[in-house]
């Protein structure tokens, strides 16, 4: 098995959502200690948006454990960010104390010639694919 792959596949965190909507972090980088770099697409209301972004593993595994404690307690709240600003930001959160969950961000491109940012709000996700979503992550982490 070479660096990208994991079990066979390359390691991918997809978060779906109602209407086709969803998440998706893929690893396209060989494992290292510092970084990880990822392709992220998120598909809403219509939109779709796609960048790659550089990740600090260290950032990543703290990612991690907070989604494990989202999911052990349905509540709270996990964030990632890149290293870069405006690139990547990623939440998955509980919306009320019934322990219903949401994803929400931005992905963006960073240029000499401006930025372009896709900003979505909060996309609502059965709480039962936590568990999922965690082993998903933990792959990305390595």
């Amino acid at each position: 098995m070479n660096a990208n792959t994991y079990d066979g596949q390359t390691p991918t965190m997809r978060i779906p959502s109602e209407f086709g909507n969803y998440v998706s972090i893929e690893r396209c980088s060989p494992l290292d200690d510092n970084d990880i770099l990822v392709v992220v697409e998120v598909r809403t209301r219509g939109f779709t948006g796609r960048t790659d972004a550089w990740v600090l593993r260290e950032a990543w595994l703290g990612f991690c454990e907070e989604l494990a404690l989202v999911e052990a307690h349905r509540q709270g709240a996990a964030t990632i960010d890149s290293e870069s600003p405006k690139e990547l930001r990623l939440t998955i959160r509980s919306t009320d104390r019934a322990g219903h969950m949401a994803v929400e961000g931005f992905v963006g491109v960073r240029g000499a010639d401006g930025d372009v940012l896709l900003t979505f709000s909060p996309m609502a996700i059965d709480p039962s694919i936590l568990p999922d979503i965690l082993r998903e992550a933990r792959a990305i982490a390595g």
